[in-house]
């Protein structure tokens, strides 16, 4: 968004310059008009403009999101389950997106409440007819302008000068200059914040102005046309959308202009300058879009080089293993006859819902930590992060216990602020029924200790230096489960993962009950191919008369809901191109691709090659 913000401004100032520098002075009024409205269009869609997108293989990004990488041992106790860290991310509302958002809403405000104002002057003041033109008779007042085909004059100005006023104005109505003005209204509000779309505007405005200028003195002498210019009390109603007869401003601008010579036929030539400055802008933004795309590619050749294998785990002497064994032989004694056992000994661990028919206690463990997991990340509040006005990593230490009902008790929390500690025991509290642990053929109490990790997205991630550890209430470390630090990796956007590296490839109808990953992918690629085949229509040959072996190039996403969206295409002739794109856009919604449990959009490129029959088909070519 950010580097076409600045293409878009960066264009209108060139065109400006230029407009500035060799066409405003000149008295070819139609023809500038055309310049100003034409480049303001231009300079908005340049940047989309791509010259040989399709020329090249089309790039695919390959951005991977590798996990969090620890390097170094960390100290462990028998007591503890290993549990990924939870990040549960929050994007600040005072983004630059909901900025935009914002201008947008209050400049549309803005123009809602001109164009109100205007509708009640029409209903407010007496009206009369002049030809195909509405007069509005303005009370109190001595101003002139139009709008539309509505003419307001004030019913103070001198009435031998409404004459002269009048048919100044028909001109604006005759010319439509309206519809310019309300072009750049409609600018105005979606380029708010750039000032280059107020310069347009301003130079139409005055150009409008001369225009009917030029047109009204053919009926009037000169002489007596600057004397109704000069006579009269200025007074207009500061709208841009209008077209006002007195505008201090401009008067001497008028005049000025009302006194020079006609351009000469050669000065047309001027105008040929904006064929390659147009051509020029044209490259540039080819050129960026090629860089943007072989960055990512590049990044994903490197990624094996610059990601290490992680380390192999220490191996234990067998005298620490003796020591543990015997460690843990002591601790079971221990906790024989007591009701509160702790993970390390207990005969059957604390099952999540769903994990129950699992065969091993890892098997278990391990379906239990996702379960908890994902029900922090989707039900924690992140909007506190705004209210509350955090910033960087926050550390939440939680304790809790599963009684020998299965439920969840004796929450207790510490953080860095209240809200948080608030929020954390809520989201504990709100953890299904578990199935007990049982120690000894009986059921008993099991407690937990689980660090959460607060990340504010956007800020720095630095770690929060507030201690906010908690004392376990019960005695020491070996009697209470010290839950590892539990990560969610969320996101905060829709983001795009290309299909070579999904988890979760989006599925074709009917490829669903496919077993693993590679096989949805093939089943997928396959039908689509199979689709595409079928609905192609093969009669375009004969009809555009086409011969030997036409190669279409196709690109198109499927999004978050498994629609396909963005569809391009880029093939010998138009209407290739064009029943390329009709039938991609008939390929029938899929089940999403999924990254890391979420939506995300998925990029393809699919090449076709139209055999035309009666041509002998040739080998595939990578």
């Amino acid at each position: 968004m950010v580097p076409y913000i600045i293409q878009v401004a960066a264009f209108q100032l060139v065109f400006l310059m230029i407009y500035d520098a060799f066409l405003k002075k000149e008295t070819f009024f139609n023809w500038n008009r055309i310049y100003l409205l034409a480049t303001a269009l231009l300079s908005v869609f340049i940047p989309f403009i791509r010259l040989d997108a399709f020329k090249n293989t089309i790039p695919q990004q390959y951005i991977v999101n590798l996990p969090e990488v620890i390097i170094g041992n960390t100290p462990t106790n028998q007591n503890t389950i290993q549990l990924e860290t939870v990040i549960i991310e929050s994007k600040p509302f005072w983004t630059w997106e909901n900025i935009l958002y914002l201008g947008i809403t209050l400049a549309a405000l803005l123009f809602a409440f001109k164009i109100a104002k205007v509708i009640l002057m029409l209903i407010k003041n007496p009206k009369s007819k002049f030809g195909n033109l509405l007069i509005i008779n303005l009370l109190n007042s001595n101003a002139a302008f139009s709008f539309f085909h509505y003419i307001f004059l004030g019913e103070r100005l001198n009435e031998k000068d409404k004459d002269a006023i009048l048919k100044h104005e028909m001109v604006h109505v005759k010319e439509k200059h309206t519809f310019d003005l309300l072009f750049f209204e409609v600018m105005r509000i979606l380029y708010w914040f750039n000032p280059m779309v107020y310069m347009y505007q301003n130079r139409i405005m005055t150009l409008h102005e001369f225009i009917a200028d030029q047109e009204a003195v053919k009926h009037q002498d000169k002489s007596q046309y600057y004397q109704n210019l000069l006579s009269q009390v200025f007074q207009t109603h500061n709208m841009s959308f209008i077209n006002p007869f007195f505008k201090q401003s401009l008067i001497k601008k008028r005049i000025v202009m009302l006194q020079k010579s006609k351009s000469k036929q050669i000065n047309l030539l001027k105008y040929i300058m904006l064929i390659p400055l147009v051509f020029g802008m044209l490259i540039y933004t080819s050129s960026f879009a090629q860089n943007d795309d072989k960055v990512p590619q590049k990044e994903e050749q490197n990624l094996e080089e610059l990601t290490p294998p992680p380390p192999p785990p220490p191996e234990e002497s067998e005298e620490t293993k003796k020591e543990k064994e015997e460690r843990l032989l002591k601790l079971k004694e221990k906790y024989k006859d007591e009701l509160e056992v702790p993970f390390a000994v207990i005969d059957k661990v604390p099952v999540f819902p769903g994990c129950e028919n699992l065969a091993s206690r890892d098997e278990k463990m391990d379906c239990t930590s996702k379960s908890i997991t994902e029900h922090i990340g989707k039900n924690f509040n992140t909007d506190m992060a705004v209210k509350l006005g955090l910033k960087g990593r926050q550390r939440i230490n939680v304790i809790f216990k599963i009684d020998v009902d299965g439920n969840i008790v004796g929450v207790q929390s510490r953080a860095p602020h209240p809200s948080l500690e608030t929020e954390a025991i809520r989201v504990i509290n709100t953890l299904p029924k578990m199935v007990p642990g049982e120690h000894n053929g009986k059921k008993v109490i099991v407690p937990y200790s689980l660090p959460i990790m607060f990340m504010v997205a956007g800020t720095d991630e630095t770690s929060n230096t507030n201690n906010t550890n908690i004392k376990p209430s019960i005695t020491e470390g070996e009697d209470i489960l010290m839950l590892s630090e539990t990560v969610i990796v969320g996101y905060d956007e829709i983001v795009e993962v290309p299909f070579a590296v999904i988890e979760q490839v989006p599925v074709f109808p009917g490829c669903e009950d496919l077993a693993s990953n590679d096989e949805k992918k093939r089943c997928t690629s396959d039908k689509i191919q199979e689709f595409v085949s079928k609905k192609f229509n093969t009669d375009l040959a004969s009809d555009l008369g086409l011969s030997g072996r036409q190669r279409i190039t196709t690109m198109f996403k499927i999004n978050t809901e498994g629609n396909i969206v963005d569809v391009k295409s880029r093939a010998s002739h138009p209407a290739l191109e064009a029943e390329t794109i009709r039938v991609i856009k008939l390929l029938p919604a899929m089940q999403p691709g999924k990254q890391k449990g979420y939506p995300v959009i998925v990029p393809y490129s699919l090449p076709i090659v139209f055999v035309v029959q009666g041509d002998e088909p040739e080998s595939e070519k990578k």
